[in-house]
């Protein structure tokens, strides 16, 4: 039976791949704007989004959690998937969308949740100051995401998830890594 972790643990691989190709595809392409136009900006955005959700439910191990969460994130990773959103919608979805999966730790673990927060705050804060750490910001802050992750994993261990719902979103997930194998040659 998979446990909540290894939700959280499968949340975060299904999104890796679509930051990866991005995070590749901006080094490759320095003159190029990161953002504007760039259909790998966008996965990247809204796998953030289709991971939180299942990261909501590898923390709460609610099923209703994750099915708020997932209306929630789909929203918001549709206006990003459309670019129906402002620069800010789209970093407030981003932070309601870790609210989503960081809030139930309390729950379990009040020290774990405090961890968690200080993790989030470490990774976001170079990133919100991007422009005045001269670019570097976004870099830093994913050097930050490797013990940010690891807290959110270790909040899923002390989570208690039934094998049907750890079941379900663990079905739920390889359905999305289909989805994206299957769009993989669009891409190009």
């Amino acid at each position: 039976t998979p446990s909540a972790a290894h939700v959280v643990a499968a949340s975060i691989a299904v999104h890796f791949p679509f930051s990866f190709v991005y995070h590749l595809w901006c080094a490759a392409n320095p003159r190029a704007h990161p953002v504007v136009g760039n259909v790998f900006c966008k996965l990247d955005l809204v796998f953030i989004h289709v991971a939180g959700a299942f990261m909501a439910y590898g923390t709460s191990g609610s099923p209703s959690w994750l099915a708020a969460n997932l209306a929630f994130n789909l929203t918001c990773a549709y206006r990003t998937w459309r670019w129906w959103s402002t620069t800010l919608e789209r970093r407030l979805c981003r932070l309601l969308c870790a609210a989503g999966y960081m809030a139930p730790i309390a729950a379990v673990d009040a020290a774990l949740l405090a961890q968690v927060c200080l993790m989030f705050t470490l990774m976001a804060l170079p990133f919100a100051l991007n422009k005045a750490l001269g670019g570097w910001g976004h870099a830093l802050s994913h050097v930050v995401l490797g013990p940010f992750a690891l807290a959110v994993i270790t909040a899923g261990a002390v989570v208690p998830v039934g094998p049907v719902g750890g079941a379900v979103a663990v079905t739920v997930l390889q359905g999305a890594v289909r989805t994206a194998e299957a769009l993989q040659p669009a891409w190009a």
